[in-house]
């Protein structure tokens, strides 16, 4: 199996990104940073034992949400999971603040504005939800 590990960074500052089974995941993954950005990272590509992984691939949309609900989204990756969509959803809290992940059947290009349109709604549908399972919680 084929695998386009995308990096950033030289020396102590080398880091993995994401990792992807095709060249194009990869291409569009960097596509959507910044402009200013692009030329940070680097697709190397691998060849590995087969895969082991069953299950579905997902594409997490990662976003910081207030106490308030005032939120901003940040970036998409890839995960392969067993379980049902709704069931993958993570949040943690720190500092007075969420972050949530959440999974969704395809990548959202943040800098084409229809992508960034859904994703929004898909943001906004969320927080709708997880305010209204709190106020029946808290009654």
């Amino acid at each position: 199996m084929t695998v386009y590990i995308v990096t950033s960074g030289e020396y102590s500052d080398y880091g993995i990104n994401a990792v992807f089974t095709s060249q194009e995941q990869a291409e569009l993954y960097i596509s959507t940073m910044p402009d200013s950005h692009k030329e940070r990272y680097y697709i190397e590509k691998y060849e590995t034992d087969e895969s082991h992984y069953e299950g579905t691939v997902f594409y997490g949309i990662n976003f910081s949400m207030t106490m308030k609900y005032n939120y901003r989204y940040y970036t998409t990756h890839p995960f392969i999971s067993k379980k049902p969509v709704e069931e993958e959803i993570e949040h943690s809290r720190y500092d007075n603040n969420y972050y949530v992940t959440i999974p969704t059947n395809r990548f959202y290009h943040f800098f084409e504005d229809d992508d960034s349109l859904e994703c929004k709604k898909v943001v906004q549908d969320w927080i709708a939800k997880y305010k209204y399972r709190k106020e029946v919680d808290e009654k």
